[in-house]
């Protein structure tokens, strides 16, 4: 997976352009399709000015992200396969399935949403928390 910074969408696989802004990662692409430097000017193979725009600096925070959003489902879905595969009997580890199931969903789902509704997501999620702990405090306070 890949991140804008220019747009600030993650892309699923290692495409060549942002399919929402059109924009380049860490190179410039000339109209002939040669990879060039992001600080370049001209192409260097066929001399073209004519260079694609580059999205920005990559970011060490926004590689590291890309690795862990395109690893952790795969990592859920392996541990799922060797539950299953193990054919425990135990009744204690089927909640654990169907909770790393839920889990994995649920990320994907999240990662393919537009920026505002992420947005708004995780600050319902923030105020939530916020009251979740208020709460938890003010239960705390009667005990003593």
């Amino acid at each position: 997976m890949r991140y804008c910074l220019y747009c600030q969408r993650w892309t699923a696989g290692r495409p060549v352009y942002c399919p929402n802004c059109g924009r380049t990662w860490n190179h410039r692409i000339c109209p002939r399709g040669h990879l060039n430097p992001s600080s370049a000017l001209f192409c260097a193979d066929c001399g073209s000015p004519d260079l694609s725009e580059t999205s920005g600096k990559e970011r060490w925070f926004s590689k590291i992200a890309g690795i862990i959003s395109g690893v952790l489902p795969k990592i859920l879905l392996v541990g799922f396969i060797v539950l299953i595969l193990a054919n425990i009997n135990e009744r204690s580890l089927e909640p654990l399935a169907g909770f790393i199931i839920s889990i994995s969903i649920l990320f994907v789902v999240f990662t393919l949403m537009p920026r505002g509704i992420k947005r708004l997501i995780l600050t319902a999620l923030s105020f939530i928390c916020k009251i979740a702990g208020n709460f938890i405090k003010s239960r705390g306070d009667n005990v003593r």
